[in-house]
């Protein structure tokens, strides 16, 4: 269950990929915009909601990365149109300067990860950081196959969005 990962390693952070920092920047900015949002159109706003519960549910930091950062921000402006972009963007500058953790990963380390040439540089210092201890929270199949087999604390969120539990259901 996701509520014992969170429970037992949580404390140390829970980072977020890319993917669903998109979602939670557009699920607040307006929740309509979700499903016809060309790189959110997959999820719904009950997705949101189940993104801010196990947000809710984290008993420690929110963490990212610079490239995860970067790939949200190019994201987010390439997808929005004014006056919706700019909000969005400020929202990201809002989250990165109060709300998340940037723990730095130096490219020359990521690219060291055995995963660098099959999933990039991004998805290789979000393995760098196993380290940490943290929890993983991911859309990517590919990349929670990678953390789950060399023991990370992951969860797919796609695994779960289906199955909105009363325990994850935002209030």
């Amino acid at each position: 269950m996701p509520e014992d990962i969170l429970d037992r390693h949580s404390r140390k952070g829970l980072l977020i990929d890319a993917n669903l920092l998109v979602l939670l920047i557009i699920g607040a900015l307006d929740r309509n915009q979700i499903s016809t949002n060309n790189r959110t159109r997959e999820y719904c706003p009950e997705d949101y909601d189940l993104l801010c519960a196990f947000l809710k549910l984290s008993n420690g930091p929110i963490l990212t990365t610079p490239n995860i950062l970067t790939e949200t921000s190019n994201i987010v402006f390439a997808s929005l149109n004014e006056p919706l972009r700019n909000r969005a963007m400020l929202s990201i500058r809002e989250l990165a300067s109060m709300q998340l953790k940037e723990e730095p990963v130096l490219s020359v380390h990521a690219v060291q990860e055995p995963i660098f040439t099959r999933l990039g540089l991004t998805d290789s210092g979000i393995a760098y950081l196993r380290r940490l201890k943290c929890v993983f929270l991911t859309v990517d199949s590919d990349l929670y196959v990678h953390l789950s087999r060399i023991g990370a604390n992951v969860i797919n969120f796609n695994h779960h969005r289906s199955h909105l539990s009363n325990s994850f259901k935002a209030t």
